[in-house]
């Protein structure tokens, strides 16, 4: 069931207004901003549905899904990479996309994270959610997957590709900021959280799959630069493929 101390937005402490708590590959962000409740097929507990989403009435899916509380943001995203089959066998090579980076205008220092960098980012992450309740689910794929580099970018670097914070309300998206501000979508303009998105990186595609990139908090940031050795002039990012 719900744990009554959820910090994970949007959890109102009520099964019939959680979604974080049950389904296992939201937020998605395809374009989706609302949906429901659905009944399992084992008619015995409920799962999160988004509008046109058919992923929990499949049957494998479903059957998958039986007995596993997910209550916790770190777990939800653990059963999304499992059950979605996001490592693959023949994974990224590392150093062909760091090969990759380095040609890129505005991208530099480059670091292949080991499993102790990797846990400590995710502890420093934790403490930023509790702090903040903003959640960066970004970072989160980007750690969870196979390989994962830490590099440092400064102004050169080209804008993002879509937008980098996505403001919600309830049960529903209303809301993002890029580079120009923040642009609401519709009429309601009330915002109760916000949610980091992982970023596509398309010039990785190549040299991995399932590439993601996303900006650490500032607690993650500073340990990544003291590591890596940059000046103020520059920002860290985090690049995860398989």
């Amino acid at each position: 069931m719900i744990d009554k101390n959820c910090r994970h937005y949007p959890c109102h402490k009520d099964i019939e207004d959680c979604r974080w708590c049950f389904c296992p590959i939201y937020p998605c962000f395809n374009g989706t901003t609302k949906g429901k409740l659905i009944r399992r097929s084992d008619n015995k507990s409920l799962v999160w549905s988004c509008i046109n989403c058919t992923w929990p009435h499949r049957k494998e899916n479903s059957e998958r899904l039986k007995g596993y509380g997910l209550n916790s943001i770190s777990g939800l995203y653990n059963k999304k990479i499992e059950l979605l089959n996001m490592r693959v066998r023949d994974s990224g090579n590392p150093e062909r996309a760091i090969e990759v980076l380095k040609k890129i205008k505005g991208i530099d220092n480059f670091l292949l994270l080991n499993a102790e960098q990797k846990n400590k980012i995710l502890e420093l992450e934790r403490k930023e959610e509790r702090r903040t309740g903003r959640i960066n689910l970004g970072v989160r794929e980007a750690i969870y997957r196979k390989n994962t580099v830490c590099c440092s970018h400064d102004d050169s670097f080209r804008e993002p590709p879509m937008a980098v914070v996505i403001g919600v309300n309830k049960r529903e998206i209303v809301g993002e900021q890029n580079n120009d501000g923040f642009r609401f979508y519709g009429q309601n303009k009330e915002m109760e959280g916000y949610v980091l998105p992982g970023l596509p990186f398309p010039e990785l595609d190549k040299a991995g799959k399932n590439v993601v990139s996303s900006s650490p908090c500032y607690e993650s940031d500073a340990y990544l630069r003291e590591m890596i050795k940059i000046g103020d002039d520059e920002a860290t990012l985090l690049l995860g493929f398989d």
